[in-house]
């Protein structure tokens, strides 16, 4: 097992990581204030409930640029109001969510708004490209409710390029039709893409799958489709839409016929759970939200509670690590396979 962990983290050292230039319009920090606040007016306006409702639209004026203003409970860090985490995630807590340097940021989120009222947050988290980037949240505690009110910008890291290609491996990204995440997609495909690791997208139509955040991706083969003798890695990618692949036979079948030929799966944030209803992590460690560790524990999983964790040809994150770090996990188990 050390011999294994040596060679990923040679592999790592051996491929580094990527640059990207970051195009989309950015929010500002004092449209963060500015919007915030506005949300904290609208509740003494309309009301907590209706505000909420507002706050979840992921088309509403609480979503603008690249941020937008989420909403949780002041002691409890119970998530109330977010456009773009999964409806199966509302009514959760996150103070055990924590980022890739392992900061339990929401639990700093309620710390400030205690303390101060309002305030920043700086923490580590995925960018629009899938990329660590440091971002700066400010919170504010809403005089009267028993709600904080959040709202970040970034600010960009950039990584050196690769030496080295894989041409000729393949994998198969699946995406819920609808409400995947684009911010996994496009780092996951970027990263293959540099590394000219040829990938196929796989969904239930199709069409253009629709990301939570707008994009718009032609998928090229529809699940039934699938033949495990043609990857060399599966990769579930999440989002809120994930709910149509957790109980989904086909789905199911596209894991157990990649374990059953010792292939690779992947699965980060909230689709180990996929994993796990499959079957496949019985007696295997395993990653996930904290807030699905249950799930995992009842399909016979491990749970580590780690970002990310490797078990033999699995690979499980628990959402907190950039979907660049995730990917060249990935890309470091195909290595392996391949000089096996």
């Amino acid at each position: 097992m050390k011999k294994r962990i040596g060679s990923i983290l040679f592999v790592w050292l051996l491929l580094g990581f990527t640059c990207y230039s970051i195009a989309a319009e950015k929010a500002t920090k004092n449209e963060c204030i500015t919007k915030t606040r506005e949300a904290a007016k609208m509740i003494s306006e309309i009301g907590l409930e209706a505000t909420l409702k507002v706050i979840n639209e992921k088309t509403g004026p609480f979503v603008w640029k690249d941020t937008y203003v989420f909403g949780m409970e002041d002691e409890t860090a119970i998530m109330l109001a977010h456009p773009f985490v999964p409806p199966k995630m509302i009514g959760k807590s996150f103070k055990d969510i924590t980022d890739k340097k392992g900061n339990a940021y929401f639990l700093e989120f309620l710390n400030v708004a205690k303390t101060n009222g309002e305030g920043w947050v700086s923490y580590v988290y995925p960018n629009a490209q899938g990329l660590p980037a440091k971002k700066i949240a400010y919170v504010l505690k809403v005089p009267g409710e028993k709600i904080i009110l959040v709202s970040g910008i970034y600010e960009e890291t950039s990584l050196p390029a690769p030496q080295t290609t894989l041409k000729g491996k393949k994998v198969a990204l699946i995406l819920c039709f609808s409400g995947f995440d684009d911010n996994e997609y496009y780092g996951l495909k970027k990263s293959f893409d540099r590394l000219a690791i040829e990938s196929i997208v796989y969904s239930s139509k199709i069409g253009f799958a629709t990301g939570m955040h707008g994009a718009k991706i032609q998928t090229d083969l529809i699940i039934e489709e699938f033949d495990a003798e043609d990857f060399d890695a599966v990769i579930f990618v999440g989002g809120r839409g994930l709910e149509e692949y957790l109980d989904n036979p086909i789905i199911h079948r596209i894991a157990q016929q990649m374990q059953a030929k010792g292939k690779i799966l992947a699965a980060n944030y909230w689709a180990p759970v996929i994993l796990a209803n499959a079957g496949v992590l019985e007696g295997k460690k395993a990653a996930v939200t904290p807030i699905e560790a249950d799930t995992l524990k009842k399909q016979g999983a491990n749970y580590t509670g780690k970002i990310l964790t490797i078990d033999d040809n699995v690979i499980t994150g628990n959402g907190s690590a950039a979907s660049e770090l995730y990917a060249d996990l990935i890309v470091s188990r195909i290595l392996i396979d391949t000089f096996r």
